[in-house]
């Protein structure tokens, strides 16, 4: 995946753009879904698929390695917007609902896609999913 297509993926996870198809692979499109009162579908591949797109970023957005420390002080606004509008979207969706283990799902959506950012953001993260499962171990999560 080039990072063109990672934030074009991005985007449309984030309802910032088209949805390829009406199978709601995009977390928007699940997200609109259960508001219309259907299942929530997929959605942890929908944020293991973020997690690749915001990965494929990360070189892009710091440099390649070895050279991850040397993070840009400015981000691109539309992938810090896609991110952004992905987390509200689910935080919302797990304050809309009535049913635990959807808030629950929609809630760990939230820390995982927000601690992907984060390590991105920071700009000395080579792996993101590896630290995002070091993160969730020394959290006790």
């Amino acid at each position: 995946m080039t990072p063109e297509e990672a934030l074009k993926k991005l985007r449309r996870h984030a309802g910032l753009a088209e949805p390829i198809s009406q199978v709601p692979a995009d977390l928007a499109l699940m997200l609109w879904h259960t508001r219309q009162g259907r299942a929530l579908g997929d959605m942890e591949s929908a944020v293991d698929e973020i997690i690749q797109c915001l990965q494929v970023l990360n070189p892009s957005l710091n440099g390649p390695p070895p050279e991850y420390s040397k993070a840009r002080d400015a981000l691109p606004r539309l992938i810090v917007y896609a991110i952004s509008q992905i987390c509200v979207d689910c935080s919302q969706a797990a304050l809309e609902s009535r049913d635990e283990p959807i808030r629950v799902r929609l809630l760990w959506a939230v820390w995982t896609v927000q601690s992907a950012w984060d390590a991105v953001a920071a700009g000395d993260i080579k792996d993101v999913a590896a630290h995002i499962k070091m993160e969730r171990e020394a959290r006790g999560l």
